[in-house]
This record gives structure tokens, C-alpha cells and sequence, in this order.
């Protein structure tokens, strides 16, 4: 059933009912056109230029505040060019220092390897160092085939499994620790 037919079935509208609403209308209360556009010319905001007007170089307050603005901008971007260029200054003076600082611990970095390889080669036959070495190269492949084996078995390789093994391996190079300085002191010391 559509709207015309359930509002057939109503009762009837009145005349007053059916009319539109009336249109609001506005009464014009501003004074006529033709006293808004006098102009008195005696007023203050009425100048005359001076004969040489054309030839001079600022020729409006506007002119004269955007040549202002424009000064101020400039010693802006001066002092602001020299505050970078003493900032450059600083960083490339930095920049060495630290360059010289890196060439130095990478030198002593480089020192203390050879120390160390030395150490090694001379100690090669040292139980102590053997040993530690073959620790080293046995809880590495031992700890790479049990993850390896838990891991095959389906996920079961998590953060505790790995906190578990971590700790276990974290014990055993302790005790390699306390038992290797003990054996190198007291009965195999290193040359």
C-alpha cells in the first residue's frame, strides 16, 4: 500500500492546513545608498603626494614594512649561517677527535689480539688450553644437535628449553673456569 493511499483514507486537510507558510520578509533599515558614498574630502585619510613621488625608491608604508621585514629576515639568516658554520666548525673538530680515538682503541684491539693468538701458540701443547679447547668445540656441537633434535620433534624448542640449556651451559664453562685457573697456576702454568 503506498502513502496516497493511506492518506486518502484520512480525514481532509482544511484550507488553513493545506496553504505553504507564509515567506519571512526582512525590512530594510540601513540608510540609502547615496548618503554612504559622500566622501568628505576634508578628512585626515585624504593625502596628497609630493611632486617627486615617481622617483622615489620606498613609496608606501607597505613597501617601507615589507623592506623592514625583509632587513630583519636577513640579519636573522646571517647570524643563523654563523651560528652553523661555528657548529660545523665544532662537529669537524669532533669528528677528528674521535676518528683519532677509534684509530687507537682499534690499534689496541689489534695489540691484544696478537697477544692473544701468541699466548695461544705458544700454550698449544699446555693440557689446560687443549682441553679448554676441546670443552669449547664438545658443549657447542652438543648444545647445536639437541636443539636440533628438539626442534625436529614438532615445536617443542621454546624460551624455557632454551633458559634450561643456556643455564646448564652457563655452569659447566664456570666450572672449566674455576678448574682451568686452578690447573694453570698450580700444576700446568702457561709459558
Amino acid at each position: 500500500m503506498s502513502y496516497a493511499e493511506v492518506a486518502s483514507h484520512g480525514p481532509s486537510q482544511t484550507a488553513e492546513e493545506a496553504r505553504a507558510p507564509l515567506v519571512p520578509t526582512v525590512s530594510n533599515t540601513t540608510p540609502a545608498a547615496s548618503e554612504n558614498s559622500l566622501i568628505d574630502v576634508d578628512a585626515p585619510s585624504v593625502h596628497t603626494v609630493p611632486s617627486n613621488f615617481s622617483s622615489q625608491e620606498i613609496k608606501t608604508d607597505t613597501q617601507a614594512e615589507r623592506l623592514d621585514l625583509e632587513a630583519e629576515a636577513r640579519s636573522k639568516r646571517d647570524a643563523t649561517k654563523q651560528k652553523a658554520s661555528a657548529a660545523k666548525g665544532k662537529a669537524k673538530e669532533g669528528a677528528q677527535e674521535a676518528k683519532g680515538k677509534a684509530k687507537e682503541g682499534a690499534q689496541e684491539a689489534e695489540g691484544a689480539v696478537k697477544r692473544w693468538v701468541e699466548n695461544v701458540k705458544e700454550n698449544r701443547g699446555n693440557p689446560v688450553y687443549v682441553g679448554n679447547a676441546l670443552l669449547a668445540v664438545g658443549i657447542g656441537a652438543a648444545a647445536g644437535v639437541a636443539g636440533w633434535r628438539i626442534w625436529g620433534k614438532g615445536g617443542e624448542l621454546n624460551w624455557r628449553v632454551a633458559g634450561v640449556w643456556g643455564a646448564g651451559v652457563g655452569a659447566l664453562v664456570f666450572g672449566d673456569v674455576l678448574v682451568s685457573r686452578y690447573l694453570a697456576k698450580n700444576k700446568y702454568p702457561p709459558k
